[in-house]
Order: C-alpha cells, then sequence, then structure tokens
C-alpha cells in the first residue's frame, strides 16, 4: 500500500495522501472464534484484522475505515445479542460491542 498520490512519489500542490480501508461482512466476529462450530479460527474476527488495521494507520498520515456492512448480525453471537438489545431497550451498559471494537480502531 503506496502512501503516494501519484506514481513516483509526486504530489500536485493541495494534495494529500489519503489511505481509504475497509471492512466488510464482519457478522459479529469479534474474537477468532467460530461460534456455529466452537472451535478457534485462525482467518476470522475483528480482533485479528485490528492488528492489521493499525499498522496500515501508521503507514499513513491520513487514513479513514468504512465498514460496508452486515457487521451487526449473521452469526449466533450477533443474533444473542441482537435479543439481549431488544429486552433491555439500549442493551448492556449502552453500547453494541461490536460498536465500541469498531469505534476503537
Amino acid at each position: 500500500m503506496s502512501e503516494t498520490a501519484e506514481p513516483g512519489g509526486k504530489r500536485g500542490r493541495g494534495e494529500i495522501a489519503l489511505r481509504i480501508m475497509a471492512t466488510t461482512d464482519l457478522h459479529m466476529h469479534i474474537l477468532p472464534f467460530d461460534y456455529v462450530n466452537g472451535t478457534p479460527s485462525l482467518t476470522t474476527g475483528l480482533a485479528r484484522t485490528a492488528g492489521l488495521i493499525r499498522t496500515a494507520r501508521a503507514e499513513a498520515t491520513n487514513a479513514l475505515l468504512f465498514d460496508n456492512g452486515d457487521f451487526l448480525h449473521g452469526s449466533p453471537l450477533g443474533d444473542e445479542i441482537l435479543r439481549t438489545f431488544a429486552r433491555e431497550q439500549h442493551g448492556p451498559r449502552g453500547r453494541h460491542p461490536i460498536v465500541a471494537a469498531m469505534a476503537r480502531l
């Protein structure tokens, strides 16, 4: 990932380099764990991705992180948290866990 705005590293007047990052289809997989099979996972989890995001942010002065969707539901953990939030209106401790995790990135 290059931080340069143009090939060769040349920037025009008033231009800045901007790194745009995105996550997608997290489906409430915060930890590297397969909630369906009840086993650790080497390929999923926002906790695993967080290190990559931190590294990418450290490489670029200006960086934005977006999520493309499907981060709140789609796993047994996500479904259970959704039920808990529905029962308690604002959820336990007020903030959805994946929203809190994403805010820390």
